[in-house]
């Protein structure tokens, strides 16, 4: 087996380069095995990746993750076009202006 030029093999490179872009497999619970992640329904990968959120960030945290991360459920081009009804162009370009002026 030949050495490289840093003393390792080019075959343990090689397999250590493949371990990292390999996707893990992740321990599910009330599993005896584990399963890699392209396997998981969408349902098992939510339950998962919660779990570990619990673990890591505790109730707290994982409460606050949702808090941010959640979708509203609301329709935004709508309510947009709801507080935009009576704005005309040169009102948004009136307000663009003074938004500038304020940073400057």
């Amino acid at each position: 087996m030949s050495l490289g030029a840093a003393g390792k093999s080019a075959c343990a490179t090689s397999d250590r380069r493949s371990l990292l872009r390999a996707t893990p497999p992740i321990m599910v619970e009330g599993r005896a095995r584990m399963i890699a992640i392209e396997q998981m329904s969408d349902a098992e990968f939510e339950s998962v990746a919660f779990d570990i959120l619990r673990r890591e960030l505790g109730a707290d945290g994982l409460a606050r993750f949702l808090r941010l991360h959640v979708s509203d459920q609301g329709d935004y081009t709508a309510e947009r076009a709801g507080w935009q009804r009576d704005l005309s162009v040169d009102d948004i370009a009136k307000s663009i202006q003074a938004r500038r002026t304020k940073t400057s």
